[in-house]
């Protein structure tokens, strides 16, 4: 079944379970086969990205680099989160995979998803377009994350806000999470706030 290890992904799980009973008003999520929870309750130095399989039950797991900031977060531990553009922090809590984005590919030569935020105060800033203040944070492939280096213990690099993960998996990202559900889970989220999963 759709089953995590630690404590911390297992509330995480719980808190996705319970988002898809009470969704926000209006929301509809086209993908239901795929659904992402970015655990940064973990360090970097371990897989701590599950991205689970409704129809076969699989889980499958990798590394993930989350975003330095200015100081107060490490390359082992994201422990500073941010809905404010500029201040190149992780934002968590649920988001709305899309398709790739176009001009930061061409710009960057990167494969990427972009991320809608469906929680006001939490989230909401991160949209590529159509927010009053963008964050433009972006699911992508890049050079410094390494699942076999995350297997082994090792730490990965830092990026500017966005989640970053080994280039060997962003084709079947691509593929398969427009459209799904993604949960970026901290250590501070240790007990389910249902109000604030709530909020429209």
């Amino acid at each position: 079944g759709l089953s995590l290890s630690a404590s911390d992904d297992v509330e995480a799980l719980k808190r996705m379970i319970f988002f898809l009973r009470h969704p926000p008003a209006g929301f509809q999520l086209n993908n239901q086969r795929r659904f992402t929870i970015v655990d940064y309750s973990r360090p970097s130095s371990e897989p701590r990205m599950f991205v689970l399989d409704a129809d076969s039950g699989r889980t499958q797991v990798m590394a993930a680099a989350h975003g330095l900031g200015r100081g107060r977060n490490s390359r082992r531990d994201a422990r500073e989160f941010s809905n404010r553009d500029g201040t190149n922090l992780p934002s968590k809590g649920f988001m709305l995979m899309g398709g790739p984005h176009s001009r930061f590919e061409t710009r960057e030569g990167l494969r990427s998803l972009s991320m809608t935020g469906l929680q006001p105060g939490i989230n909401d800033n991160v949209c590529t377009s159509g927010c009053r203040n963008p964050r433009g944070l972006l699911l992508h492939e890049v050079n410094f994350v390494s699942d076999e280096r995350a297997r082994r213990g090792f730490e990965q690099g830092n990026t500017w806000g966005c989640i970053g993960v080994d280039r060997a998996n962003m084709g079947r990202l691509r593929r398969d999470l427009p459209g799904s559900l993604l949960l970026v889970h901290s250590s501070r989220d240790n007990h389910i706030d249902y109000t604030r999963d709530r909020e429209n």
